[in-house]
């Protein structure tokens, strides 16, 4: 087979636009632009080509583009566009090969026997999608192909194994990014610098896999429970040029979980101490082991956010067990050490499981008002590979299926709740996020906390501001603020 022209993109299903609750940023597709690095750095004609916001214009695209290869990376909410999206390239290329990689089809393999679906590739991508494409220009077999399925192969037995790349393949890693893909990117949530003055945010990571194997994540099917990691070097390097070509000033580490090595984190810091200028970024931590010294060296490092991933009973039984979310007094002490330090600190839960009272709830928010800046409110959501899938088929609310991939996303409750109606539960969430920040005890830290740390007055303000525009009503403190002094933030 030849191959002249290969597409791949990232259908966005209904999270096309910033939300209330969840996905307040517009970032870009890192997934497949590691992809085209790995390929366009082997010789193959990878393009990406994001976001394409509807079945019309990504019709449209393959009339243009006319490639022998599309890749899709699907997540689970946006499965179905997905296959839409298959069938449309059918219609439009008779010959086209579609391959189906990313969370979804790594938790779930058995969609390589919809008809337009010819090969699914499970776990990381780039070993796998190069093999792949290299057996079908020669016919010759290397190890990648092991991650990879056909319905031939399905229906003869093969269970496809995830193929990782080492850590010497990561440090050569670039991701491929086209000159406009960081234009529009954008993170609209509590930030510094704020969103009018970001310019290019971008994704970086340090490390693939977790270590964690948390109940509810799919990074167990995907990188196999281990973490691999970049050398510190290469990573100030890939920021460093990003600053240079695209005047990025802010940077989330897609990591999921930044800490889970101290070694490695404090190590990185040491190297992003060097940037000139000085580069702000957050990303997800674990609350535990965030004691002074790794808190002191981020900071300087230019962590300007902390987002912190909260405890939770992920339990399906209707027990009642109200324990819920845990914050030992060490954990707060760290909290409380973020704030000194002019940290924004950033709280991530997950409600909608079956022994949960609608007077837990609206307390959990009140008191999670005094320890964080923000918080982020996820509907907990049984993703194909995820333990908490595997044992969900018998709790899912009337009307939902696990077949009901468009409403597998996070912004709907998906189990019974005998307390609770699902319309309720929407209400709920709504009212935590009110409560949340019109607590007194919010009101007068934030006060307090602007008042020490005034760079952040214009990032408080915008936040408030874009909570106003999806509907919400808050306190005044948010918006009529001291003076910006934005300028004394890091990275201007």
């Amino acid at each position: 087979m030849t191959i002249k022209s290969i597409l791949l993109v990232q259908p966005l299903g209904n999270q096309t636009k910033p939300g209330l609750f969840l996905r307040s940023c517009v970032v870009e597709p890192l997934g497949i632009e590691y992809l085209a690095g790995y390929l366009r750095k082997l010789g193959w004609p990878a393009d990406v080509i994001h976001p394409i916001e509807c079945d019309k214009d990504f019709r449209a695209i393959l009339q243009t583009q006319k490639p022998d290869i599309i890749g899709y990376s699907v997540y689970t909410y946006a499965l179905n566009q997905s296959l839409k999206w298959a069938e449309i390239a059918k219609e439009e290329i008779a010959k086209v090969i579609n391959i189906f990689g990313g969370y979804h089809p790594t938790g779930d393999a058995s969609i390589v026997k919809y008809p337009q679906v010819d090969y699914v590739i499970v776990g990381e991508g780039e070993k796998a999608i190069a093999s792949l494409l290299e057996y079908l220009r020669t016919g010759k077999e290397s190890e990648g192909l092991k991650a990879v399925i056909n319905l031939k192969s399905w229906n003869s037995g093969k269970k496809p194994q995830v193929c990782r790349l080492e850590e010497e393949e990561l440090e050569k890693l670039s991701p491929y990014r086209p000159n406009d893909i960081l234009c529009a990117t954008k993170h609209y949530q509590l930030s510094c610098p704020p969103p009018s003055k970001q310019k290019a945010l971008a994704q970086v990571l340090y490390s693939r896999g977790c270590k964690y194997k948390c109940a509810f994540c799919t990074s167990l099917a995907m990188w196999g429970g281990n973490v691999k990691w970049r050398s510190p070097e290469s990573v100030k390097s890939e920021i460093h040029n990003l600053n240079r070509k695209y005047g990025t000033n802010i940077i989330f580490f897609a990591d999921l979980c930044m800490n889970s090595s101290k070694k490695n984190l404090i190590s990185l810091c040491r190297e992003l101490r060097k940037l000139r200028p000085k580069i702000s970024w957050w990303g997800l931590f674990r609350p535990e082991g965030l004691d002074y010294d790794v808190l002191s060296q981020i900071k300087e490092a230019g962590c300007v956010k902390l987002s912190i991933g909260l405890d939770h009973d992920f339990r399906l039984e209707s027990n009642l067990n109200l324990e819920g979310i845990k914050l030992s007094n060490k954990v707060l002490k760290s909290i409380e050490l973020a704030h000194k330090l002019g940290m924004i600190v950033r709280g991530l839960i997950m409600i909608g499981m079956p022994w949960e009272t609608q007077n837990y709830l609206l307390g959990l928010s009140e008191n999670l008002s005094q320890w964080f800046d923000e918080l982020r409110i996820a509907f907990c959501c049984p993703f194909p590979g995820t333990k908490l899938f595997y044992s969900a088929k018998k709790m899912m609310r009337n009307g939902i299926s696990l077949s009901d991939w468009d409403k597998m996303d996070s912004d709907r409750p998906i189990f019974i709740n005998p307390k609770i109606s699902a319309d309720r539960y929407l209400e709920i969430r709504k009212e935590m996020l009110h409560r949340f920040f019109w607590s007194n005890k919010y009101r007068e830290r934030v006060s307090n906390k602007i008042s020490s740390n005034p760079h952040l007055a214009q990032s408080f303000k915008e936040f408030g501001e874009y909570l106003i525009s999806h509907g919400m009503n808050i306190p005044p403190e948010l918006i009529n603020n001291r003076k910006d002094h934005s300028s004394n933030c890091i990275c201007k």
